[in-house]
């Protein structure tokens, strides 16, 4: 049996363990390539006055969605690596060669990455039609948006994806060599450690969500910000939203569960001291997590926003 087929049959027999991995992989796949799709829509194309606002608005929102894709992907790739060292060990103690090992993790990450492309780039397809169609509605206008397929999306994402999947194939193939055989016997047994809480980080956090969320309701035409900013303004409202997600669930989260911890009467009740304390044992890997899903959901809701935005103060000039 060689090594690919070997790979295949680890896949077939651990698909249960590699659902969320590869559900993960899908989800960020499927975004992309709807954002893809609609950047180079002809139906869009066609509107010539806000076309070009318009493609240059989704040209940036996949390029930030590109950064945080390859960032998620990365982090769940580690988080499945984690699980799977004890794995690798016993590989290692069976007598199975590191080269061998390594180009098996190769493989395995290779395959999950593909198959999890040809799932996203199927969906995305579906799913662009609707989005597309929800957003000349938006625009009042009565074009019908039917089923094209991008060959230029398709490329766009197979070409970024497939970097991203040779790097984590990379990293999975460099763990045998990264660790001793001791240490991924017990890389299961590793812990998060305990966040602690900082008041001025917790207020910083709350402080910058809220001057995001201030630049983001400015009035393109009549705000000073925008005059003064200009195009860097988006820049600067980004930059906010992810240092206010990151410290929301890293310092924010963690300072009102410390506190509800130093409550007496609410900490004794139930279980409520044990719930408090799991939570914030487990808060800082779920922190990136929950942070990076915040700012996929939030770049692609905003794009949206930004372009029916485009085309209404277009409209209304």
């Amino acid at each position: 049996m060689t090594l690919f087929e070997l790979a295949l049959k680890n896949i077939r027999r651990n698909m249960k363990s590699y659902s969320l991995y590869i559900g993960s992989t899908v989800f960020s796949i499927l975004i992309y390539f709807t954002f893809a799709t609609l950047k180079y829509s002809e139906d869009i194309s066609g509107m010539a006055e806000t076309s070009k606002q318009i493609k240059g608005i989704m040209g940036a929102s996949a390029f930030v969605l590109m950064i945080f894709v390859a960032i998620f992907i990365l982090y769940s790739n580690s988080f499945f690596m984690k699980k799977r060292k004890k794995e690798v060990a016993l590989y290692s103690l069976l007598g199975v060669r590191k080269k061998s090992i390594g180009f098996l993790l190769f493989f395995e990450n290779m395959v999950i990455g593909l198959v999890s492309l040809g799932i996203g780039v199927v969906l995305g397809f579906l799913l662009s039609r609707m989005l597309l169609t929800i957003l000349l509605k938006l625009m009042g206008l009565d074009i019908v948006a039917g089923f094209a397929f991008s060959m230029n999306a398709l490329i766009n994402t197979c070409i970024v994806f497939f970097i991203i999947f040779l790097f984590t194939s990379l990293m999975g193939h460099r763990i045998i060599y990264r660790f001793k055989l001791i240490d991924l016997f017990h890389a299961e047994k590793k812990g998060e450690n305990v966040p602690k809480a900082r008041v001025i980080t917790a207020v910083l956090g709350v402080a910058s969500l809220a001057i995001a969320y201030y630049l983001a309701l400015q009035d393109l035409t009549e705000s000073q910000v925008w005059r003064v900013l200009g195009l860097a303004t988006p820049i600067v409202i980004i930059a906010f939203t992810v240092l206010g997600s990151y410290l929301l669930f890293h310092s924010v989260l963690v300072y009102v569960l410390s506190a509800l911890k130093g409550n007496a009467r609410w900490a004794w009740k139930g279980l409520h001291m044990m719930t408090a304390s799991q939570l914030l044992y487990r808060i800082r890997g779920n922190a990136k997590t929950l942070t990076l899903i915040t700012i996929l959901s939030a770049t692609t809701i905003t794009s949206g926003g930004a372009v029916f935005g485009v085309y209404y103060n277009a409209e209304k000039m």
